[in-house]
């Protein structure tokens, strides 16, 4: 007996890659009666909507973020696994026939897989997907977390949890899967469950990405500092990076004043070059494909990115305070 599966798909402004994700998720060699799919869209402007009402799902609509979005359906869910996708992700016709069978033992509350690249004709996403593959592949069959445009959850364990934490507008799928380890569970990862993601297809819409995650992930790490000494998907070398660029620029900073800084910070700097450089022609020897070297510029970028939208939150979060005290005192 197949157990039923509801497949949640959050949806904004996507468009361009809708139609390719509902009908993979269609193609799914799984039985058409026990599987429920539902779409949550955040009040898309760019017709995606048009499209999605070609195909039977349910749709839901409104502002809520992500983890609010699920919260909401989720009690009302037919399915006694909810299989998590996302807008630009397709997923591979075996997906739900590689990672159900995980649920036998009791004791696995969720399963994820791999995710490559859906659109390698351009650089940046390939590249990008190279990165994301390799650090997937290193990934042991028990994991702390995985992403949710590639998992299952027992409906009964996220019940249990209490759902999503709110508060995150990403970093959320970190923050379950400690929740729900650190309740006793297993999550299982299964490479040979597979998505096809589109990654950002421009080295503008990648930082623009990596600045948002930077500056929501710093509130997450801030409330929940388990989960910033890292995991099997974002180890800790990745969280200490934004550091390591906050350092480099207070020491050309400095070094207005005091030359010495200056030469520390290059020296940092240096490292890190050495670091990306190492990585990126394991992968291109790995891919054979020259290309990889371009994911020096991406971790540069990446490691900006977070940078500033983690100085974002910081300066952010000081004003707000500010403004309180002001409003305290009657100031």
């Amino acid at each position: 007996m197949y157990p039923s599966v509801t497949i949640l798909v959050p949806t904004k402004n996507v468009a361009p890659y809708i139609d390719a994700v509902l009908q993979s998720i269609f193609d799914l060699d799984y039985p058409k009666d026990r599987r429920e799919i539902i779409i949550l869209d955040g009040n898309s402007t760019d017709g995606t909507l048009e499209i999605v009402k070609k195909y039977p799902v349910t749709v839901y609509q409104g502002e809520w973020n992500v983890p609010a979005f699920y919260n909401h359906v989720l009690p009302e869910c037919k399915g006694e696994l909810i299989a998590f996708g996302d807008g630009d992700a397709i997923v591979d016709r075996q997906w739900l026939n590689v990672l159900v069978p995980h649920f036998t033992d009791a004791l696995v509350a969720g399963t994820g897989g791999l995710c490559l690249t859906a659109n390698p004709e351009h650089i940046v996403p390939r590249v990008i997907g190279y990165e994301l593959k390799a650090r997937y592949k290193r990934m042991p069959k028990s994991i702390s977390r995985i992403a949710t445009m590639n998992v299952i959850y027992r409906k009964s364990v996220l019940l249990e949890a209490g759902g999503f934490d709110e508060r995150f507008n990403t970093g959320y799928d970190a923050e379950i899967g400690h929740r729900i380890r650190k309740a006793g569970y297993l999550i299982h990862f299964d490479p040979h469950a597979v998505v096809y993601h589109y990654n950002r297809p421009t080295i503008k819409a990648y930082f623009r990405q990596q600045f948002t995650y930077g500056r929501n992930v710093a509130g997450m790490y801030l409330q929940k500092t388990n989960i910033a000494r890292g995991d099997e998907v974002t180890p800790v070398w990745m969280n200490i990076q934004p550091f390591v660029y906050a350092f480099i620029a207070l020491a050309f900073t400095l070094s207005l004043i005091m030359p010495l800084a200056g030469i520390i910070g290059l020296i940092l700097l240096a490292g890190l070059f050495l670091a990306y450089s190492v990585s990126a022609i394991r992968l291109c020897i790995t891919e054979k494909d020259a290309s990889a070297l371009f994911l020096i510029v991406l971790f540069f970028i990446r490691g900006i990115g977070w940078t500033a939208g983690g100085a974002w939150f910081v300066l952010s979060s000081v004003k707000k305070q500010g403004r309180k005290k002001s409003e305290g005192t009657g100031v």
